[in-house]
């Protein structure tokens, strides 16, 4: 568990690079959701379109349904056209939806959230690509953790800047942040990658497979460990996104809502802290293992009498939070030929989205039925489900053996077996 890994990570040309533009990139698009409800809800004399939050969560949904869309899609176009290409177009594709979006009417703006989500820039797809071509295999595990763990801190950073610049300033201010925002990140990472972009005969930094190659047909890796590695990811954000809704009730009905924040935070470190862990550990854990981890944990905080025994039964069920985003990332790229990792990243970014989808209603619809405490049983059962279903599809992957494509550039090549990580 020595921090040599990271260290070795970090020396490779390229990784730090990659690392604080992608991080820095996540920031505003952590923000959209809670500047698209603000901008709804808060009446017209301050900047909204006072509107309720039915009509603010119809056009967060249909952005989040058109990202889910999209992301397979753009994948695609990086593995046919590059990174720094995808970066571009959909670098344009959100200066006009955040500009336009300062005029719409709700009417307007529903619909165009859904097209703006399709070409939502792929930050999260296009930073752990790079990583996984900019390190060798056996540093793979320690790049993506600190990938992962860079997503926990835009996530605390995000939301919050969003609610400042639109309270403070105007919800239409912060549009346009992010119609400016959102250009610059994607030039950004656009210039960070083109190393790889240009890497000669299609190989990047260490030699593996870039997108400069043919990409294969989906169905030479659509196969059961893929299908269950998404299935992990639906029940990860799934579960996230359910305690999110669960942590806010009870805070709520312990009358300690003004202490959110702070729970919150205790929640957020212990998802750094296991992630960082996590990528210093010698050999990886498989996700659905890492999923049922966190859904045992989870259920538990249901027990809370307090809101102060709330944010001490968060901290262990955070610490699987940020491990096992990082190791379905890492299984996807080992499972996977490198010609195809865009679009399978993509269908990774979209199984992701979809679980926050379904999380945060499903939840409150218990919650509303039952009590806070319901929730985070329910999440607990439903991570814990998809977990047994993504064994089910592939339980080869931790009983014996498993797929691995190893020929970086042969991409008809056949897959290879080889013994799993514990």
């Amino acid at each position: 568990m020595a921090m040599d890994a990271y260290r070795r990570v970090l020396a490779r040309p390229g990784v730090r690079r990659v690392l604080v533009i992608s991080s820095l990139a996540r920031v505003p698009l952590t923000a959209m959701s809670i500047v698209l409800t603000l901008r709804v809800v808060l009446p017209a004399d301050e900047g909204g379109l006072g509107l309720g939050y039915t009509a603010a969560g119809v056009v967060v949904a249909l952005f989040s349904v058109g990202s889910a869309v999209g992301a397979p899609v753009v994948g695609r176009g990086i593995d046919r056209h590059g990174m720094r290409a995808a970066l571009l177009v959909t670098a344009a594709g959100q200066a006009v939806f955040w500009s336009v979006a300062t005029v719409l009417s709700f009417a307007l703006l529903a619909p165009a959230a859904f097209a703006g989500g399709l070409v939502m820039l792929p930050a999260y797809t296009v930073g752990r690509q790079a990583l996984a071509e900019l390190v060798p295999d056996a540093e793979r595990q320690a790049a993506l953790a600190l990938d992962a763990v860079s997503v926990d801190a835009a996530y605390g950073l995000g939301p919050l800047l969003g609610v400042v610049v639109t309270t403070q300033a105007s919800p239409v201010a912060a549009l346009v942040m992010l119609a400016a925002a959102l250009p610059l990140a994607g030039v950004a990472l656009a210039a960070a990658v083109a190393p790889l972009s240009r890497g000669a005969s299609g190989t990047g930094v260490t030699g593996a497979a870039t997108s400069r190659e043919p990409p294969v047909p989906i169905r030479s890796w659509l196969r059961p460990p893929v299908a269950a590695v998404l299935l992990v990811a639906v029940g990860s954000t799934l579960t996230l996104a359910g305690t999110d809704v669960a942590m806010t009730a009870s805070m709520r009905d312990f009358g300690a809502l003004k202490l959110l924040g702070l729970v919150a935070l205790l929640w957020t470190l212990g998802s750094l802290a296991g992630g960082l862990v996590y990528g210093a550990l010698r050999r990886g854990v498989h996700p659905l293992v890492l999923l049922a981890a966190l859904a045992a944990l989870t259920a538990p905080v249901a027990l809370a009498p307090s809101w102060g025994w709330l944010a001490a039964l968060l901290v262990p069920a955070g610490l699987c939070c940020a491990p096992v985003l990082s190791a379905g990332a890492d299984r996807l790229v080992q499972v996977t030929p490198p010609s195809a990792r865009g679009t399978v990243l993509g269908c990774y970014a979209s199984a992701l989205s979809v679980g926050n989808l379904i999380g945060a209603p499903l939840i409150g619809a218990v919650i509303d039925h039952g009590a806070p405490a319901h929730g985070y049983v329910a999440v607990g059962l439903a991570g814990g489900a998809l977990a047994l279903a993504a064994f089910a599809l592939d339980p080869r992957g931790l009983t014996g053996r498993h797929v691995a494509f190893t020929s970086a550039t042969d991409t008809t090549a056949e897959p290879r077996v080889e013994p799993a990580s514990p």
